[in-house]
């Protein structure tokens, strides 16, 4: 019996050391394909001294962005407004920036009152 026991032990530690000596297949990156979609929720923001409402997302955009275009949308009862630029949005001002892999929302409001908890945006890389 411990002949048998031994004999099975000795060759699974062979065929555990034989499977550890082959080579894993390397990872290829896939390919990008354009255009890419990305949705977020904003929620998280923060009044800064200048009074301006901001929400960060860091490193959203993963892949490189040079020779695409990056638009973002805030988007509300299925209807996409682009914000790449300032734009008049539920009485103040809403407009995003990206750097780097971030995305920043900002908004400021026209009177003290911050009118929405939350936003659904959308980023396009074209």
């Amino acid at each position: 019996m411990k002949n048998i026991f031994f004999l099975a032990l000795a060759s699974s530690l062979i065929v555990s050391m034989i499977s550890c000596e082959k080579d894993s297949p390397a990872i290829v990156p896939a390919v990008q394909q354009y255009p890419v979609i990305i949705n977020l929720v904003a929620g998280r923001w923060i009044k800064n001294k200048q009074g301006i409402y901001v929400d960060t997302f860091q490193n959203v955009i993963p892949v490189p962005t040079t020779g695409h275009q990056v638009k973002i949308y805030q988007v509300s009862n299925h209807v996409e407004t682009l914000i790449n630029q300032p734009t008049s949005f539920m009485d103040g001002t809403l407009w995003a920036t990206h750097k780097n892999g971030d995305v920043e929302i900002d908004f400021v409001p026209d009177g003290r009152i911050f009118p929405f908890s939350y936003l659904v945006i959308k980023i396009e890389i074209l």
